[in-house]
């Protein structure tokens, strides 16, 4: 099997993509769109933060500054529970980046919350509107 073309999850990986390019490569091309990277501290499968901060964050900020936007590539670690996961406190992390990055008030919709910890602490993507 080519190892440059495959690397073990489909889902992850448009076909024949990793045979171009890699993902540093790719999200240098993201430069200077804003982009947050969110990673899990734990991740138990595939792509734990401290494994892969250096190649896809670390590495690809020059391109950022170059480009003149430096403050456009954000990345942040998911602790709780740190696991594989995308759980509330890594879409809460979406929704603030998508409220800065276009001028969104994610947060708010209609007067009422959305998409932020629900009454029973443990979230909800559900959107609210008004009636």
């Amino acid at each position: 099997m080519n190892t440059l073309s495959y690397a073990g999850d489909a889902e992850q990986n448009a076909p024949d993509m990793r045979s171009v390019a890699d993902y540093a490569q790719l999200m240098a091309l993201r430069a200077p769109r804003p982009t947050l990277l969110i990673y899990n501290a734990m991740d138990n499968c595939c792509f734990r933060a401290g494994v892969v901060k250096q190649g896809v964050y670390t590495d690809i900020q020059p391109f950022f500054a170059l480009m003149g936007s430096p403050g456009n590539l954000e990345w942040y670690v998911n602790e709780n529970p740190g696991t594989h996961n995308y759980q509330i406190d890594s879409r809460e992390q979406s929704y603030r980046f998508f409220d800065r990055a276009f001028h969104l008030d994610a947060k708010r919709q209609g007067g009422r919350r959305y998409g932020y910890r629900g009454a029973d602490g443990r979230g909800s993507c559900r959107r609210h509107t008004r009636k």
